[in-house]
């Protein structure tokens, strides 16, 4: 290229912008058109000498002609080319020491500097600072070098503005072959540079609160990370979660929410030292990256995460305090990258949630053996469903009325070669977390049908079966497809499948839940509404669902010898159950006392240790030949028998009067203090109290005054060695004590003395008269 050619550095740079920025293709057309005509006029005008010489020797004028208007047209196009790269284009020439001689008007234009303040400076005077020296220097190597150099460039312009451009610099040399100048031409890709910056703030910050997300926090501390290293320096990266949100966004709504996070994202930031990255993962978690913390300041500095997470938030002018758990992984003790600090930190941070503190947690070695083994533990899991290691097991349900066996609840238990027999609570919240619970239900409804089908075949007619399901299955698209194949596999005919939903699942989307419980019931499957009382209950929706049956939970059977709130939720529930055309049914029975007690409240069926254990199918099976499982008369007589509340810390003079009394056929309700006793007073409608007069911590004359007061019907009888005429006195005018019994007692008198206290009761509730004693 002849030396002092502008234009032949112009196009090159050019060329080499427009390959990036305008495309290939239209790089190749403009070499292809330098190729064919060159770029100097004088290369044209020796062109045109050599049509005219050619002219003189060729007898064709028309091919002449032609071959001319070529080269004017061919000229024309370049001379436009040039235009419209002239006006897309910043042009700029310089000396060889990088002072400006040329620039173009769009040049000026962009840079706003006027023409007459360029030339004679360096483009120096638009630096804008976000390049390093190092950046210069390998520009200034490579066009020193003869080489094009080509980069995107930061300047500023004359307003203290910003804008970006895509440069190409093009050496020349002089015919001595020394650097002569340079030519830069710079496309401007401000906006261009502005929406990629836009969609990268995007892709790598949160939305809502505005912190780095997963992705940019990720590359930040692998930078972190590579200092530290080269520093010898620690850091610790904190895993915060936030307590009580999902309850927040799901009571208050989304709203509600938002304005959580943002508020603790602000706070995370106010806490945060320079340097320190704070993110934001997904829902309720962040992370806070600390460089240089020194151990001993690592826990006070998640200590302090806590405090300002434990303040209150206001939300519609209600102060809410949600706090938040935090756990920490350290470089280098704890993993050398990010994501393996990143998931040790949510280690330490789950145990933090787990435990009673709630204090902040370094991860420690044993967390990882414990997730270790959860890992495969959930993928032994995902073999056993395959394998058909999960096995049901059946308990059955008596109805108090026949004693018979109307139903059973099938159970699932996990019989794995490498952990033993597994109770549901050993895997099903795993099974829940690891999403395997779905294939679960369909395994256990699949297995409970075909067990029923064999039970038919063996002559034991259809026996109802009972399944609890997970949540997640009864938003599952295919679930009454799955059913409906099921029935049909093995001919189950209507009312015999029956499903368990539990009352917070039918009250998360009441309204779902009735469309598809009446869509359930069409296909002939029972419904039972499970752990009723337990969670939010709506009896707006629940007289509309189309239930069977009401379970009473177990938690509140247990209560009902010890709690009269229990005794009292019990009777509401079975009351709630009659009205709404249900039968009442409790579940978790484990001792004759609460089934003398709930069939006092008049429940309908019952289930529990007390009666069977959940069985594997062979030995359930050998219970459907029993015509009752339990007898209905022990209930009416017991039902029908006096209670006698004996108070005595003896356990030898105790135990024997228990003995005399129940010889009376009565029953007794023991204590051995006043205040295990005064526990007892719900328990039973007491026909009469039998005290002793010394008690561990009490009098029995005390004791007898809070019966007077709470049980004004029952008879008071106090046991007594002493003589002293005070104590008579007191137990008369004190503790309304009708009758006296002097130690060592003397059965004959213990049983006059209970049967007149017993019948004297009846009498005084029924007003009818005692028989005589016989």
């Amino acid at each position: 290229m002849p030396a002092g050619s502008d234009g032949a550095g112009v196009l090159m740079a050019t060329v080499a912008v427009l390959v990036a920025v305008l495309g290939l293709g239209c790089a190749l057309a403009l070499l292809w058109l330098y190729r064919r005509l060159g770029l100097q006029r004088g290369q044209l005008r020796k062109a045109l000498s050599q049509l005219a010489h050619s002219e003189q020797q060729t007898r064709d004028a028309n091919e002449l002609l032609l071959a001319k208007q070529g080269v004017e047209q061919a000229f024309a196009e370049l001379s436009t080319y040039m235009q419209g790269i002239d006006q897309h284009a910043l042009v700029s020439v310089t000396d060889a020491a990088g002072r400006i001689l040329r620039v173009n008007d769009k040049f000026v234009q962009t840079s706003g500097h006027g023409r007459e303040e360029l030339v004679g400076q360096d483009h120096s005077m638009l630096n804008s600072g976000y390049h390093n020296h190092a950046f210069f220097e390998r520009m200034w190597t490579t066009i020193q070098r003869g080489e094009i150099w080509r980069d995107v460039v930061c300047n500023r312009n004359e307003a203290d503005g910003l804008y970006w451009v895509d440069m190409a610099i093009v050496p020349q040399k002089d015919a001595a072959g020394q650097m002569a100048r340079y030519i830069a031409v710079c496309v401007d890709i401000t906006e261009q540079r502005r929406q990629e910056d836009a969609l990268h703030y995007r892709a790598t910050h949160d939305a809502l609160t505005e912190l780095p997300n997963r992705t940019l926090l990720l590359e930040r501390m692998a930078r972190t990370i590579a200092r530290a290293r080269s520093r010898q320096r620690p850091v610790a990266v904190y895993f915060v979660n936030l307590n009580r949100f999902k309850q927040i966004n799901d009571g208050l709504g989304r709203g509600a929410g938002d304005q959580v996070l943002s508020e603790m994202a602000r706070r995370l930031q106010d806490q945060a030292r320079g340097g320190d990255t704070v993110a934001r993962l997904a829902g309720d978690e962040f992370v806070v990256v600390s460089e240089g913390l020194s151990r001993s300041m690592v826990e006070p500095f998640g200590a302090r995460l806590q405090t300002v997470l434990q303040a209150p938030v206001l939300l519609s002018g209600e102060p809410h305090v949600l706090g938040g758990s935090v756990g920490v992984a350290l470089f280098p003790d704890h993993g050398d990258d990010p994501e393996t600090l990143v998931k040790r930190a949510d280690l330490a941070m789950v145990q933090s949630k787990s435990r009673s503190d709630g204090g902040v947690c370094i991860f420690s070695s044993e967390m990882q053996d414990a997730i270790d083994v959860r890992v495969q533990k959930e993928a032994r899991l995902r073999e056993a469903i395959v394998r058909r290691e999960l096995v049901l097991h059946y308990q059955p349900q008596v109805d108090f009325e026949t004693g018979a066996l109307v139903s059973l609840e099938a159970l699932v238990r996990w019989d794995s070669p490498d952990y033993g027999f597994l109770m549901p609570g050993k895997f099903i919240g795993l099974a829940e977390e690891s999403g395997l619970i779905g294939a679960i239900d369909t395994y256990v409804v699949d297995a409970a049908c075909r067990q029923m089908r064999q039970w038919h075949q063996q002559g034991h007619g259809w026996i109802r079966t009972a399944v609890n399901l997970a949540a997640t299955k009864f938003s599952d698209p295919q679930f009454k497809t799955e059913l409906h194949e099921a029935m049909a596999r093995y001919g189950i005919p209507p009312g015999v499948l029956e499903l368990e939903v539990t009352e917070s699942l039918a009250m998360r989307d009441p309204d779902a839940a009735l469309v598809l419980m009446h869509e359930l019931k069409e296909l002939g499957i029972l419904l039972s509404v499970d752990d009723f009382g337990t969670g939010y209950s709506n009896l707006g929706y629940l007289k509309r669902f189309p239930a069977d049956r009401l379970k009473v939970d177990q938690s509140f059977v247990r209560g009902l010898l010890k709690s009269p709130q229990d005794r009292a939720i019990v009777a509401a529930v079975v009351r709630l159950a009659h009205n709404l055309n249900m039968r009442a049914i409790a579940e978790g029975v484990e001792s004759e006392d609460e089934a003398i007690l709930l069939y006092a409240l008049e429940v309908d069926e019952i289930q529990g240790y007390w009666m069977a254990r959940p069985q594997p199918a062979e030995a359930v099976e050998k219970l459907f030949d029993q015509p009752m499982l339990l007898d209905p008369a022990t209930f009416l007589q017991r039902e029908a028998l006096p209670v006698v509340l004996l108070v005595e810390d003896e356990t030898i003079t105790r135990e024997l009067l228990e003995h005399v009394l129940q010889s009376f056929g009565v029953r007794v309700a023991s204590a051995a203090s006043a205040e295990q006793a005064m526990e007892m007073f719900h328990q039973h409608d007491y026909a009469i109290a039998v005290v002793d007069h010394w008690l561990p911590g009490s009098s029995g004359i005390e004791l007898l005054r809070e019966i007077r007061k709470r049980m004004p019907h029952t008879a008071r009888v106090l046991m007594t060695a002493s003589n002293d005429p005070q104590v008579l006195r007191d137990a008369i005018n004190i503790g309304g004590v009708a009758h006296f019994l002097a130690k060592p007692i003397d059965p004959a008198v213990l049983r006059n003395v209970v049967h007149d206290a017993c019948w004297n009761t009846a009498a005084q509730r029924r007003r009818t008269p005692p028989p005589p004693a016989g």
